[in-house]
């Protein structure tokens, strides 16, 4: 991945996701690094500009959209935004609670992926 981004940012946010063992260690070390700007705000703005439209959907960095999930390609991005916005504001134990069968199914692809200490 490193070699398809060029942006300084984004590969802050990639090495954060490669070399950081969790979300709260991100979180502090984003705020570090941009005192005047919510590190939340951060990461989904990243996400945002990483979405990658592919054959079979939307992919955020190696976390492809589930095909298994019959949503309309212009529906996946808000899904996907959505459960990473869900995983940042909440307690890890807390995050497949209440959850629909969609939405544990977007958490599990992007908790299965690069993005996995976001979940922790």
């Amino acid at each position: 991945m490193r070699h398809h981004i060029d942006n300084p940012d984004h590969r802050f946010f990639l090495a954060l996701l490669m070399n950081v063992q969790n979300r709260a260690d991100i979180l502090s070390l984003i705020s570090e690094r941009f005192p005047d700007q919510s590190p939340t705000e951060m990461i989904l703005g990243w996400a945002e500009e990483l979405l990658e439209l592919t054959d079979f959907g939307l992919a955020l960095l190696d976390a492809a959209f589930p095909e298994t999930l019959d949503v309309d390609i212009e529906d996946q991005a808000d899904l996907l935004m959505g459960a990473l916005q869900h995983a940042l504001e909440q307690n890890p134990e807390n995050q497949t609670a209440a959850a629909s069968a969609e939405q544990t199914e977007i958490h599990s692809a992007l908790s299965s992926s690069c993005l996995r200490p976001l979940f922790a």
